[in-house]
Parts: C-alpha cells; structure tokens; sequence
C-alpha cells in the first residue's frame, strides 16, 4: 500500500484517454492526470470524453485532489484558432491547473487572454535542450516536457539551470522519431502525428542492407528504477505514456511507479508484472543511460491471454467501484467562454506587410560538391556548417549557414565556436528547425530564417516566429494551399518547393544498426517498406539520420499557383542530387518549364493532413 504521508514532491503524472481511465490513474495514487479534450489533442483516436464527461473528470480529480493538465498538443489551423481557444477557456473555468500546448501560435493566444493557467511545453514541441527550454519560459511556458531522446546527464543539466519545471516521461511508448518532427504518418498515409493522427508506420516492417524486421519500432521506456535519481536532480514531474492505452494498464503502471517514490522494495517484481501487462520484446531505457542501438528494438507480443487476462481483472478490481461513481456523476453542460474569442483573434491578426514583387528562389544543398553554375541563378543559397567552411571564398553575401536538426548541450559550445567563425568570415543568414537554435542564432548575430521543423501552421504562431527573431519562416509541408492562402504574412514566408520532405530525425542511428557505418562514420542507405516504397537515409551530426521521402516534391509546373499564395521565397532542397542534376532543377523553377520526375509527389499542398 501507498503511505499517506507525503515524503517527496515530485509528481507521478498518469495518462487518460477516457473517463474509466481518469479513475483507474486516481484509485491508484496519481498525482495529477493529463487527457484530451474532444478534439484538438494528440491522442485523436483514444476514446477520449465527451464535453459532459471532460466536464466530470475534472471536477472529479479535484475532488480528489489530483490536478488535471488538459492537452490542447496539436498544430492548429487559421480556422481553428477560435475554437481552440474556446477550449482552453472552458478549461478555465472549470478549474484545470494546466494546459500542454504544441502549436506556438495557440499558447501564445491562450497566454495573453488566460493567464491564469499553466501552459506546459508539449514533447511534440521538440525541446531537447537548455537553450530550448530557456526560450520556453520566455514565452511564458512554467512546464517543459522534454524530449524523450535526452540522457540522464542532459535532463539534469537542463532541469537545473532552465528556471521552470520539467517534466519526463519515464514509461511507455518511444518513438522512433523526434516527437513533433516527423512526418512520416502524413506525408506517406494523410494521418499526421502533429494533429493527433498518427497511423505509427514505424511499428511496420522494412529492409535496409539486406535486413528485414521491424528496425525503426523501439521498445517500451520503463525508468522504474531511476525514479529516485529523477528526483535528486529536480525532475517536477514524472509522466507514464499511455493515453491510447487500457485502463488496467494506466492503473497497474501509476501504482508500480508511486510506490517507487517511496520504496525500491519491490521495484524488481513491478516491472515483470508491468511487463505482462504491456511490453514490446521487453522495456528499454537506453537514451537515458547513452546506451543506444538494435537491443532497443522491440515489437508488441500476440500472446495476450491466461496470465495476461488475470492480471486485467485484478486491476480493473482495485477502480470498478470509483468508475461507477464518476458515471452517476456526469451532467449535461454547455460550453459558455468568458473571453471575447472574436476580438481575441482579431486583435491578434492586426499588423501590415506587403508581399514583396518578387519570389525569391533559395536553394539548399548537402555538399559543397552539388553547387554548379545554378548558383548564379539563386537569390540565396544554404550549406550545411561543416560544409560551408570548406569554401575558399565563405564572405558571398549570398551564402547561409545550415544548422544541425539537433544540437544538444555537450555539442552546443563546439557548434558555437564553428558557427562564429562563419559568421565572422561573412555568412550572416542561418536557417535553423527548432527552438533551441534561437538563442544561439541570435547570440551570435545571424538573420534568421526557420525551416519547416518549426511548424509555422497558422497566421500567429508565424508571427510569434517573427517575434522571437525570425525575419523569414518556412510554412509547415502539412499545410494544403487553401489553408496557406489563410495565412496572414508577418514576415517573408516561404515554401518548401523542391526536395525529399524529411520524414524522420532519429537520434537511434539506423545505419549503425544495419552496420553501414566504419572509422569514417555514417554514410547512406536505403530503407524500403512492403510496397517497395525507397527512403533515403542519411547520416547527420551526431550519429544521428535523417529519413526522408522516397518521392521528390516537385512543383517547378505549378509556379502561377505559388504566386497565388503569400509566398515571398521558394526553397528547393537537395539530398542526393548530383551538380549537374541541381543546376537542371534550378532552371526549371526558374522558368516554369519542366518536366515532374517519373516518380514525384505533390506533397500534402493539394489535399492537406487529416
């Protein structure tokens, strides 16, 4: 049994996707609960709650007193703003403690017309180190949810010097992707991950290197036995993954870990118990202990009868009657906002610039050895740092500087160091994906331009972008061109027009694990799936990779469509084309004159994401 007596202020924070969920988390000792609203959250296919339920719940957990942390984590259009931030309000007044946003634009909004609640950092929104979550308080975030990739020395670093709380997840479900940086479920299925709908292509099989199996599905994270260390560094809270999971689980998981809090007695024992319940080949905690590699994957067992089966009924025992209580309780309820959500939005909206006459092209290369003479031809053109100082001549005007998808602390300073002498030399531009990359950026003095790892989806989170020093941001590729045309330009934005979309950024290398790595590191593969779709995989800093599409995004046939748009530059983004292949390209858009490739896509600018 759990003691009364409170001997530890870290929070076990436990996962409802509907309301049998809630009192299953509360029966068995948690300490706060985070579930979805009816829509506008990341979990879209959990069963979630109705408004009269969503209603309950809270009032329930505050009876109870449990906090209830509400997850608005999705990117939200130009349309949606209004209901969105109806939402929140009603969370408001029901008396949730806080809000776990994603989309920039939509906690900025909530900021300046509630800020009475909490506005908590979603893990989808990428934040994997110091800088990151100091640019999270200055927006006025008290929570962060750090990324799950970060190591145990990474966490205690950035918990103790970021000024706000953190939060960690210590069980449940990895994925293989940065969250919030993968796009893999919308480019190739419509379903994105970044609105709730993630269909988890990295569960399938594929073949890379002669390999087939499941090479980009990790196993469960179960940190069951690092609770103590978590909490001797300030970790604020703990979270259990588990929103789409059964009750039984999200019980059987909140009590294994609240008793940890105060006894390692039988930590051996819940983790075999837990892992009956839900596993995949086992529980890993390798990105905390910088143990990286194949032994992290994993796949879910078919063997879900007799023991299992046992074990679901033992927990569904310890909440059966709490549940029962919580049904009698719903009542109908109206959704009223105390806010003027119209003029809220209107006044967010206000603000004049004028489209400039005309599209710039910028393009982005991988290697100094893709630059031929269609350089000549851009307005600007982008390289990534360690090949930009290559160059003889790095002074061009017309040169910028690439930043590293991922820049945790113990790479930060050296970056710096090779980022100052490029900006000392005469490149003044960066184009950077995440928002750790800003403080640097601007410490150093570079014009910023973001990239589409910002997901700049709606008209004010692209002006909060702008606000933070962006002179220039990239429109997220899940938008459709209808919902682009919504878009209010505060800036220059531009449009990802040419290129493989990167799908995945893994921090577990999937070259090293298929062994096409030597003394002189990563180099390139190719990753198929059951359809004999081709993805390219290439090595980034850090032994890290990039996943990207096995169609190029072609668009140079539909540029009297893009000058329709509020676009002001168009980037064409080059992987593994050849100089003489990128020159070609470069015209084409230039032009207007050209032929798709055999094997294209129109990306998602037709039909948008689901």
């Amino acid at each position: 049994m759990i003691e009364d007596k409170k001997i530890n202020k870290i929070e076990i924070l436990a996962p409802a996707g509907g309301p049998e969920a809630v009192t299953a988390a509360v029966a068995n000792g948690a300490d706060a609960v985070y579930f979805g609203a009816p829509s506008f959250n990341a979990r879209i296919y959990a069963k979630n709650f109705t408004i009269d339920e969503f209603a309950t719940a809270v009032k329930y957990c505050k009876q109870k007193g449990v906090k209830t942390y509400i997850t608005l984590n999705t990117l939200v259009t130009d349309r949606e703003i209004k209901e969105a931030l109806r939402i929140a309000d009603f969370a408001c007044q029901l008396g949730a403690n806080g809000l776990i946003i994603q989309d920039l634009g939509l906690s900025q909004i909530i900021r300046r017309n509630l800020p009475q609640i909490e506005l908590h950092a979603s893990t989808q929104m990428a934040v994997y180190n110091l800088a990151g979550a100091i640019e999270i308080k200055e927006l006025g975030f008290s929570r962060v949810v750090l990324a799950r990739e970060l190591s145990k020395e990474n966490i205690e670093y950035i918990t103790k010097n970021c000024g706000i709380e953190t939060e960690v997840f210590v069980h449940g479900a990895l994925c293989y992707s940065y969250s919030g940086m993968c796009l893999m479920s919308s480019v190739i299925g419509r379903r994105s991950g970044n609105r709730g709908r993630c269909a988890q292509p990295c569960r399938l099989p594929y073949s890379i290197n002669g390999k087939t199996g499941c090479i980009l599905s990790l196993k469960d994270l179960a940190m069951i036995d690092e609770v103590k260390s978590l909490s001797k560094m300030g970790v604020a809270s703990l979270k259990i993954e588990g929103r789409m999971k059964r009750p039984e689980y999200v019980g059987a998981v909140t009590r294994a870990y609240k008793n940890a809090v105060y006894s390692s007695k039988n930590i051996k024992e819940d983790n075999i118990r837990l892992s009956k319940i839900f596993s995949r080949s086992g529980f890993t905690k390798g990105y905390y202990i910088s143990d990286k590699g194949p032994h992290m994957l994993g796949v879910r067992s078919d063997d879900r009868e007799g023991e299992y089966a046992r074990l679901l009924e033992e927990e569904r025992r310890i909440y059966k009657r709490d549940y029962d209580f919580f049904l009698k309780s719903i009542e109908p309820i109206e959704i009223n906002t105390d806010i003027d959500v119209n003029n809220a939005v209107k006044t967010e909206l206000q603000g004049n610039f004028k489209k400039p006459d005309k599209t710039k092209i910028y393009a982005f290369y991988n290697s100094v050895l893709q630059m031929g003479k269609g350089v000549d031809l851009t307005d600007k053109c982008f390289l990534p740092a360690k090949e930009l100082i290559k160059l003889r001549n790095t002074s061009s005007e017309k040169l910028g500087v690439i930043f590293p998808r991922i820049v945790p602390d113990h790479e930060y300073e050296n970056l710096k160091k090779i980022l100052q002498s490029i900006h000392d030399k005469g490149v003044k531009t960066a184009y950077i994906e995440n928002i750790g990359h800003f403080k640097l950026a601007r410490e150093i003095g570079f014009k910023i331009i973001t990239g589409i790892g910002m997901n700049g989806f709606n008209s004010i989170s692209i002006k909060e972008l702008n606000k933070m020093g962006a002179e220039r941001v990239t429109v997220s590729v899940e938008n459709s061109f209808p919902q682009i045309r919504d878009i209010k330009p505060f800036c220059e934005l531009g449009l990802f027009a040419y290129g493989r979309i990167p799908l995945m950024i893994t921090e577990n290398c999937v070259l090293k694990n298929s062994g096409n790595c030597s003394k002189k590191g990563c180099g390139e593969a190719i990753l198929s799936d059951r359809r004999n779709e081709r993805f390219l995989v290439l090595a980034e800093e850090g032994c890290r990779n990039i996943i990207y599409n096995s169609k190029v995004l072609y668009l140079a046939d539909k540029l009297n469509e893009i000058k329709k748009l509020p676009i002001s530059f168009i980037g064409l983004y080059f992987t593994d084309e050849n100089k003489i292949k990128c020159d070609k390209i470069i015209k084409e858009y230039i032009t207007g004159k050209g032929t798709p490739p055999k094997d294209f896509t129109r990306g998602l600018y037709n039909k948008g994401v689901e």
